[in-house]
């Protein structure tokens, strides 16, 4: 019988998802398997390439060049129970990035999907699929960035995961935004690896496909909540600057939607953007530049009554 299962993990933010696959479904590292992305500004070229090395043959020349991950466990408090616990982390020595990929973690009973997300990467998720020939994991996550920037590039440099659980980057392709000053989709790249197991004559096929979009947005200067009922009344309105949006916000007993106003008067064409929230939503996202230009998502729960 074919044993299948789909599972969709959503990532916001630092939060990461632990997805376990045991037994018979337990994912299996046998090849490099692509693991995701880094996103950098600079090229890895000074990083990963050493002028002064003699080569041996053309192919030596040519063969792509590695910067291993150290993995490293880091201690945190959970600010809703206090309580500590304990995330895997990988740094690339020298590289700055944003992260965006999944590693295999593996314990006596299975495997383990751990998803590594930065903050700059905003409406991220990773569908993994499991059946008794493939295994196949499908990544797709945005970056926003404050039009205008001159000169400003991103590069989206593959990441890879070694049969033995090690990570390591190699360079990829770079964009420049010079000369995007309205707001849209400025670029998007998908990256594609397949790798082919075969054991006692039968093979199973594991596939990754990396997505990663890069927009352009205008940055608010007031968020407006507005609460308001089955017909369309106002039942209450609230100003907030974005970096001052509450963790939480209560709806009131006869609130039937949230109506959300983001004031952007550097986008002429939509100076407002609206957005509905109603009782199947959980929270609001906002969105705040960081220094460097790029956005980070805020969310704001919604606590329905």
């Amino acid at each position: 019988m074919l044993k299948l299962l789909t599972v969709l993990c959503i990532l916001i933010l630092f939060s990461g998802c632990q997805l376990a696959l045991e037994g018979e479904g337990a994912l299996r590292v046998e090849d490099n398997r692509l693991a995701g992305v880094l996103v950098t500004n600079d090229s890895l070229h000074t990083i990963l390439f050493d002028e002064s090395q003699v080569f041996r043959s053309i192919d030596e020349m040519l063969a792509p060049r590695r910067l291993y991950a150290e993995h490293i466990t880091t201690t945190h408090t959970s600010p809703e129970t206090g309580m500590e616990y304990q995330r895997d982390e990988f740094v690339f020595p020298g590289v700055e990035g944003i992260q965006f990929f999944t590693t295999v973690l593996y314990t006596g009973a299975g495997s383990s999907f751990v998803n590594m997300g930065d903050s700059a990467i905003s409406d991220g998720h990773t569908g993994v699929h499991v059946t008794d020939n493939s295994h196949s994991v499908t990544m797709e996550g945005s970056i926003y960035v404050l039009p205008g920037i001159g000169g400003q590039a991103f590069f989206v440099n593959p990441v890879f995961q070694t049969a033995d659980g090690r990570l390591f980057v190699e360079q990829g392709g770079g964009f420049s935004l010079g000369g995007v000053t309205d707001e849209g989709s400025w670029m998007s790249q998908t990256q594609t690896h397949t790798t082919t197991i075969t054991e006692n004559g039968v093979e199973t096929i594991n596939t990754t496909s990396v997505t990663i979009n890069i927009s352009a947005m205008f940055e608010s200067e007031k968020i407006t909540v507005i609460q308001m009922c089955e017909d369309s009344q106002i039942i209450s309105r609230n100003d907030f600057a974005p970096n001052e949006m509450p963790d939480e916000i209560h709806a009131e007993s006869q609130t039937a939607f949230f109506l959300v106003e983001a004031h952007r008067p550097a986008a002429t064409a939509n100076p407002i953007r609206r957005e509905l929230y109603g009782p199947n939503d959980n929270s609001i996202r906002t969105f705040i530049p960081r220094p460097d230009g790029i956005f980070e998502a805020r969310d704001t729960v919604i606590v329905w009554g």
